[in-house]
């Protein structure tokens, strides 16, 4: 590149930058000790708990927007704790914000106490120039916006049909999902409804999605909002 190319170049860099307000150079990596910030989950003891969950709770991983530019939620799990990485990438390189969070787990006799504690956050802008900024990251909002799935059943005096005309009444169906969709304390939780002949009634097979909603709590119980559906689906099934 000529001397006069290279000048054109600075100035549309500065350019691009004060228009955009994209950093012209990477800033250096920057680690801060978090302290005060502490999340707590109370669930209960039948909890459904796989592989892409911790101890029954799904935190989100995700990649969205184009090639050239992505947004990705990374987790990944310690002996001790997780790592969660929030990256503007375009899969070569990228800018991030990364915390350390310690784990710890309770088994009490009626219910399981899960709680996350970040330690850590580290920052960090690759690439020469024109970096993707550090993305905006509130590890609390992250840490109570979750998924926990639950399974339970109530029996009824009454036939199939009655429940689920019941059920459509009082809650609304979803056609496309084929569940039914209500709110407890504010979460949202999915229902999927399984009505079977039972004896003279019938027997309902709860599966219940709990969708924690990031409203940055220090605790949440879980237990209390799934015994509070459960309530709500008996008084449903006995109408």
């Amino acid at each position: 590149m000529n001397h006069k190319g290279l000048i054109l170049f600075i100035f549309s860099l500065m350019f691009l930058v004060g228009c955009s307000q994209i950093p012209l150079l990477p800033e250096k990596d920057k680690v801060t000790k978090i302290e005060n910030v502490k999340v707590e989950y109370i669930l209960p003891k039948s909890v459904i708990q796989d592989q892409s969950s911790f101890n029954g709770i799904k935190l989100r991983r995700y990649t969205t927007g184009t090639q050239s530019k992505m947004e990705s939620i990374f987790l990944r799990y310690l002996e001790n704790g997780m790592i969660v990485e929030k990256k503007l990438h375009n899969q070569m390189a990228g800018s991030g914000t990364v915390y350390n969070v310690e784990t710890k787990v309770k088994e009490n006799k009626d219910n399981i106490r899960v709680t996350f504690t970040p330690t850590k956050k580290e920052t960090y802008q690759q690439g020469l120039v024109l970096p993707y900024p550090i993305p905006e990251f509130d590890i609390q909002e992250y840490l109570t916006t979750a998924s926990i799935q639950n399974r339970f059943e109530v029996n009824s005096e009454y036939p199939v049909s009655s429940i689920k005309a019941n059920f459509s009444r009082s809650l609304g169906h979803d056609p496309v999902k084929g569940s039914y969709i209500t709110s407890e304390e504010g979460h949202q939780v999915v229902l999927k409804v399984d009505v079977q002949p039972y004896r003279t009634g019938s027997k309902v097979l709860i599966l219940a999605y709990l969708n924690t909603n990031g409203n940055r709590e220090e605790q949440i119980d879980t237990t209390k909002i799934f015994k509070n559906i459960k309530k709500r689906v008996s008084d449903i099934v006995t109408l």
